[in-house]
């Protein structure tokens, strides 16, 4: 295993980043690699660093990323949304010209019984679809979801797996962070676990169920 952590983004072209030392006190072994057109799962249980490893990403992405959009499709980062419904939201940003956008025209019937309806007034999975639709709508290189299974029925899992595969197959990077692997680990091409063994934190690879 190499020293410390790498993440490969392979999107047309193959990129290597130390992520080793994005927290004061721990270091990372293992690689997490992103390729466009594919699904990777980051998974491990509540507290081992998930959380800040998509902090990271966040704050980090315009040296992490160049040149490449990300979108978050994350509760806290679109909480701002609530006092809105998904379609005053796509009012707004009628404008915006992306090839997701036909993407979202496909999956909008997902939620266009609520669309109209203020995003607090849905109920929790009724709030979290929208706000996946809202993230394809904006476009994007590479998807960030963290817990996006939170709240989600059968139905909307469902749901969920065909916008996935819609990402996928526009040749989208998704990233998913997850505490209940077992509901989206067949949705991915990779799936990587987490673990913390004191201040070293292991990404490793997993195979198999």
């Amino acid at each position: 295993m190499a020293n410390g952590a790498q993440l490969i983004v392979n999107l047309h072209m193959e990129i290597s980043l130390s992520i080793s030392e994005f927290l004061p006190g721990w270091s990372f072994e293992g690689d997490i690699k992103i390729d466009a057109g594919n699904a990777i799962l980051i998974h491990g249980p509540n507290g081992v660093g998930k959380s800040s490893l998509l902090q990271y990403f966040k704050l980090n992405h315009k040296s992490l990323f160049t040149h490449r959009v990300l979108r978050f499709v994350d509760q806290p980062r679109l909480n701002p949304l609530n006092d809105i419904s998904l379609n005053d939201v796509i009012s707004q940003l009628s404008s915006r010209r992306d090839p997701t956008q036909k993407l979202f025209q496909e999956f909008y019937p997902i939620v266009e019984d609520y669309a109209s309806k203020p995003l607090k007034d849905l109920s929790g999975g009724q709030n979290q679809m929208c706000k996946i639709l809202i993230g394809i709508f904006l476009g994007g290189d590479i998807y960030f979801f963290d817990e996006p299974s939170q709240s989600l029925d059968d139905t909307n899992i469902k749901n969920f797996s065909c916008c996935l595969e819609g990402l996928k197959g526009a040749n989208k990077a998704c990233v998913i962070i997850e505490h209940q692997s077992g509901l989206i680990k067949s949705l991915c091409q990779k799936s990587y676990g987490m673990q913390r063994e004191g201040s070293i934190i292991k990404i490793k690879e997993s195979h198999g169920d």
